[in-house]
């Protein structure tokens, strides 16, 4: 038996001890908590926002992070940098430069890229920005001072051209780094009339107040049933936009959880003359609208905030962080209202949970050090292609397995169009007219039409007792064995595309394979899984994924635009950022866990117009492709060579049934590719 001494016992003792304490103190909360507050539903996300520079066009996001200093997604922070002018001092916004709401920017790889109209992009390194480390103070509101990096001449230069202007500098408030500010965000109680204003401090960018701002679509619309002129939300320039509660519900908020996240309402939001800015003609409103339509209707009351606010009329509610956590389009939203004697009788009790709060600071440490799961997205579409290179069937589920996606009897890429006297793999890239190729499987017959021909049935039943074997290569002359699936279906396809000697194979798990994917390190510059994969006759992987994002991004530079079609995904995602799939480690859509482990290289199967069945004489989109999304110098384009990039391939860690419309999560690498 073992014997503890004193000192242990005492130690066990104590450990006891405060474990009781602690779960005493946590059923108190949950007891007074219970008693004390409600959360509502009030709505659900309607669109996420995000200005990494102050005044500047929207960067419209399916999900952010809300945290301490505001919405961030990977990259993106939010008013992360302004513009300044050195003779005054001040912030330059488009309050006084209307013409800065059509300035666009991103972020890549620790870059800013800003474009104006009329003018080349540029490009300004961060790091380097940092690295100077030329510190640019100027005031705001209230004449508060603030610091941040100067981002140096090219900027300034381009941003001056486009606004006429002279000595104006972009400055850049690099988090982590302690720059000076005196605007840290301490509510006061004037902001409020009738309700305790939050005891609580925060820092930002370079927003007017606070990290965070969150109108309503109701109110919007309640609005614009007072103007002529109708205007959108975008006037406003929300962080957070909330669809489904009553019109000017935001007025009463104490606080908001979406999902994990908990925020906190500080103050209502006074308006100016920015809402008056038309966000497509970069002009202000020459009747002053809405700013007059709201001055007639929403001037805080009278008392102490009249004082505060004077004519500036409300619209929309400032918020805080109280624990941070990813939100998405989508989510429902809750609200919690507290009377002035719970508060008190809540605060009197604060001293109790000590514990219980470094308790849940301690956990939020440790989760943050761990990978997040971040919403990227929605699925847009899944598709399965029975017969390499035919027309997909679109459906609302399928299930993600081991060897690729599945449902009911249908599997992906299951059957292949050989050449038996070549014994290589016949797809659309030889013989275009394949994706006319119509297929279905059900009752374990293959119902397959083509253009001009009457449907044809094969009993694959038969097919498989039969067992004539034939085994055929692609790529790399890698084998593999399929079932042919007899003389019926080989004489019509021959017949469609004109050629002798093509037999319909099927695969079936077991067949002799010696195309299992075995990641290759040269074919990502961060670490490669190690993983196998065999799957039906797809190219590599069991799963295509692309972004809808991606396809929009790629038809901007097109003049004739493609669809996802020329691209043969499994899984469509729309709401992520373009080219966001090239940095996904993981990927989670409802329980099915999927990992990602090579970037799709495009040939000229992406020109077959799926409509036509034909190859684009000017080898588009392949040709504009190559471009400006090739690989990286280095392993990968030494892999990859001249074979542009879009889409990724993944396998699966965990089968589980996904559907159009469910929320899909991804772990990130450390940088794209």
């Amino acid at each position: 038996m073992l014997e503890l001494d004193t000192d242990e016992k005492v130690f066990m003792g104590c450990m006891v001890s405060s474990f009781l304490v602690y779960h005493t103190i946590r059923q108190i909360y949950g007891y007074i908590h219970a008693r004390s507050q409600e959360w509502i539903p009030i709505g659900t996300v309607k669109s996420l926002h995000i200005y990494p520079i102050k005044s500047c066009k929207p960067i419209d996001l399916f999900a952010f992070k809300c945290t301490e200093l505001g919405p961030v997604m990977g990259e993106l922070e939010d008013r992360a940098f302004v513009l300044v002018d050195m003779a005054t001092g001040k912030f330059v916004t488009g309050r006084t430069q209307p013409k800065l709401v059509h300035m666009e920017c991103y972020m890549v790889d620790g870059n800013l890229e800003v474009t104006v109209p009329g003018k080349p992009k540029v490009t300004v390194d961060l790091k380097k920005v940092v690295k100077n480390g030329q510190v640019v103070r100027a005031a705001w509101l209230m004449d508060l001072k603030q610091d941040g990096f100067d981002c140096g001449d090219e900027i300034s230069e381009l941003l001056c051209d486009f606004l006429g202007e002279k000595d104006h500098r972009l400055i850049f408030n690099k988090q982590g780094e302690n720059l000076y500010t005196e605007r840290t965000c301490a509510p006061t109680d004037e902001w409020w009339d009738k309700n305790p204003v939050p005891k609580r401090r925060d820092d930002s960018q370079f927003t007017n107040l606070a990290p965070f701002l969150i109108c309503t679509d109701a109110s919007m619309r309640d609005l614009n049933e007072k103007m002529d002129k109708k205007i959108s939300i975008t006037q406003f320039r929300p962080s957070i936009e909330i669809d489904g509660c009553p019109a000017w519900d935001e007025d009463k908020w104490a606080e908001l959880r979406i999902g994990d996240a908990h925020l906190e309402c500080m103050a209502a939001c006074p308006r100016c003359v920015m809402t008056t800015v038309n966000p497509d003609t970069a002009e202000k409103s020459g009747e002053n609208q809405p700013l007059k339509a709201m001055r007639g209707f929403r001037v805080a009351p009278e008392g102490s905030m009249r004082k505060m606010y004077l004519d500036n009329p409300i619209f929309g509610v400032y918020a805080g962080l109280v624990r941070g956590a990813y939100i998405h389009v989508g989510q429902t939203e809750t609200r919690m209202e507290l009377d002035r004697e719970k508060k008190i009788l809540i605060g009197c009790l604060a001293s109790s949970f000590i514990f219980y709060h470094t308790a849940r600071q301690i956990y939020t440490y440790i989760n943050a050090k761990s990978q997040e799961w971040v919403p990227i997205g929605v699925v847009k579409s899944l598709h399965i292609y029975p017969i390499k290179s035919c027309k997909p069937i679109d459906l609302f589920a399928f299930k993600c397995t081991k060897t690729g996606p599945k449902m009911g009897e249908l599997e992906d890429r299951a059957f292949l169009l050989v050449d038996e006297s070549t014994g290589r793999f016949i797809t659309a890239r030889q013989k275009p007219k394949l994706v006319h190729v119509e297929s279905h499987v059900e009752n374990e017959t293959l119902e397959i039409t083509v253009p001009g021909h009457p449907k044809l049935v094969v009993d694959l039943k038969k097919v498989v007792e039969n067992g004539r074997i034939i085994r055929a290569s692609l790529f790399d002359n890698l084998q593999q064995d399929g079932f042919d699936c007899g003389d019926d279906v080989a004489k019509l396809l021959s017949d469609y595309i004109e050629e002798p000697n093509y037999r319909l194979i099927l695969y079936k798990e077991g067949l002799y394979t010696e195309r299992t994917c075995v990641p290759d390190d040269e074919w990502w510059n961060n670490p490669v899984p190690k993983r196998k994969d065999d799957s039906g006759f797809t190219d590599l992987a069991p799963f295509l994924i692309a972004t809808d994002a991606s396809l929009k991004a790629l038809n901007e530079k097109l003049d004739t635009k493609v669809t996802m079609r020329n691209f043969r995904p499994s899984i469509y995602i729309e709401g992520c950022l373009p080219w966001d799939e090239d940095k996904w480690a993981e990927i989670r859509i409802g329980d099915a866990h999927l990992e990602c482990f090579a970037p799709c290289t495009r040939c000229v199967l992406t020109t077959v117009d799926p409509e036509k069945g034909e190859m684009s004489k000017e080898n588009q989109p392949l040709k504009k492709l190559r471009e400006f999304r090739l690989a990286p110098e280095g392993k990968m384009r030494k892999a990859h060579k001249d074979s542009p990039v879009f889409g990724v391939y993944a396998g699966t860690v965990k089968e589980a049934y996904i559907h159009v419309g469910q929320t899909a999560y991804a772990r990130y690498k450390p940088s794209a590719f």
